[in-house]
């Protein structure tokens, strides 16, 4: 069986150079056998027919799964979403929300990066298949640990979404430095970031969107992160942190963080990141537990996984139930 990833924006191919990557995009890159289809807009890709089973990257304006299925129907196609599904339906962009719900409803299996999306999404009552989050390549990583920690805090905002959650970084780490004086660097940060801090009191050193390898380095010297996240996802960017050795106070909306802070409890955020600056014991067994959970999306950890869900995605493929 001859398995890919689609993207509807392009994706590095062959072997990815050394450095920082994290991500369902790298997939194709690092095990192999699977492979990848680029197409853009309503452009119905050349590509459709090379392949048994089509992992579909799935944000909230593409029509893939049904073009996919028009072109080759005994495709079998996993519809992975990858926009947020509490942005898709928070009811601002309704065209979105309807077209979504057509691409999961042509889909044989709906794909899920973390528990969240899995218990939502398991009301479509279709097979649920996982895809892991991959961070590598592992030495970069593992020359990252070993950068010399710097005494400033790290936050970012992700971009600028609806819900917003900029403020909630914003207010904790206005909390956490009023109280240590500590140096905070907020990165990509949004159209409302700098007002927010203004009015909370919050300086900061703040810097525009950056490529992930500079944020990685940027992660690396940080001695705590801080990222409220306020939308269900993966985490990525305590993912990152925690690849790096640096430990994160988070909400508990993503993955990473699943026994996180509520992402509006701005005192609670910073009771812990000031128990981590001013206690190096705390701060330790942080960061060892921060480094040992990331050590599960190595690419090494993921190719091993992948390899067993590609078979699980042959056998519903071959299933009278899915065929």
């Amino acid at each position: 069986m001859k398995t890919c990833m689609v993207w509807n924006q392009p994706s590095h191919e062959g072997e990815l150079p050394y450095g920082a990557h994290i991500g369902t995009q790298v997939l194709h890159s690092i095990v192999p056998g699977l492979g990848v289809l680029w197409w853009s807009g309503d452009r119905v890709a050349a590509g459709v027919g090379q392949w048994d089973a089509y992992i579909v990257n799935l944000f909230a304006s593409m029509e893939h799964v049904t073009q996919i299925k028009a072109r080759q129907p005994g495709a079998f196609v996993v519809a992975l979403p990858d926009a947020y599904f509490d942005e898709v339906f928070a009811g601002q962009r309704t065209e979105h929300a309807h077209n979504f719900m057509q691409q999961l409803a042509a889909a044989d299996a709906i794909g899920y990066v973390s528990e969240s999306n899995r218990r939502f999404y398991a009301a479509w009552g279709k097979p649920m298949v996982k895809i892991p989050i991959a961070i590598g390549t592992d030495n970069y990583f593992d020359a990252m640990r070993r950068v010399p920690k710097e005494d400033y805090l790290l936050t970012c905002d992700h971009s600028p979404r609806t819900p917003d959650y900029t403020i909630q970084n914003v207010a904790a780490c206005a909390m956490i430095q009023r109280e240590l004086g500590v140096e905070v660097v907020y990165a990509n940060v949004g159209p409302q970031t700098k007002v927010y801090a203004a009015q909370l009191g919050l300086e900061a050193a703040f810097y525009p969107n950056m490529v992930y390898e500079d944020y990685v380095r940027m992660a690396a010297r940080a001695r705590v992160g801080v990222d409220m996240y306020a939308l269900h996802g993966f985490g990525r960017n305590a993912l990152t942190l925690a690849a790096c050795g640096t430990p994160c106070v988070s909400s508990r909306y993503t993955e990473i963080a699943a026994a996180g802070l509520d992402a509006w409890d701005a005192e609670g955020a910073a009771a812990q990141a000031v128990a981590l600056l001013t206690d190096k014991g705390a701060w330790a067994v942080a960061r060892d537990e921060a480094i040992r959970r990331a050590q599960e999306y190595r690419f090494e950890a993921v190719r091993e996984e992948m390899h067993e869900i590609l078979q699980r995605v042959e056998e519903l493929w071959r299933s009278p139930v899915c065929s």
